[in-house]
């Protein structure tokens, strides 16, 4: 975070909830998770960060850039090879850059980790459903549900 937009960033704590007690000022200098822009902020930084390395890992700062949407990447290569070398080079911008590339899953791919797939069959990605032992792409259809959420 700029120093210069720290202000926004405040916490005021009161200590047991106390009202006698003095209020401490605390400032936190990560994007939290949950904050309408932490998104946006994350997205840029990995952005900024693919085109700061692209000279060093050129598939991967390009899958990253042209072929991510939001978090989810879907880099497509007709040579596997390729393929792995372009995921190899989006783990290590990542890592360069502080962040941790959570799963990856291919096409053809059978066994899930339990990271991509709730149920060992499915991924969920940019909105659709994915079957990756199939490579059938569909839309993500959740039950409609009318009732008022409490």
């Amino acid at each position: 975070i700029d120093p210069a937009h720290l202000c926004y960033q405040l916490v005021l704590w009161r200590d047991q909830m106390d009202p006698a007690s003095p209020i401490e000022i605390w400032v936190i200098t990560r994007a939290i998770y949950g904050t309408i822009s932490s998104g946006n902020q994350a997205e840029v930084a990995i952005r900024r960060g693919a085109t700061h390395f692209q000279d060093d890992y050129p598939e991967g700062a390009h899958t990253i850039i042209h072929e991510n949407y939001v978090d989810d990447g879907m880099p497509g290569r007709n040579d596997p090879k390729q393929l792995n070398v372009a995921l190899e080079e989006v783990e290590t911008i990542l890592k360069k850059i502080g962040y941790n590339l959570k799963c990856t899953v291919v096409s053809g791919q059978k066994d899930l980790s339990p990271k991509a797939s709730s149920d060992g069959t499915n991924v969920s990605i940019a909105g659709y459903n994915w079957k990756p032992h199939l490579d059938k792409l569909s839309l993500a259809v959740k039950e409609c549900n009318f009732a008022p959420i409490i």
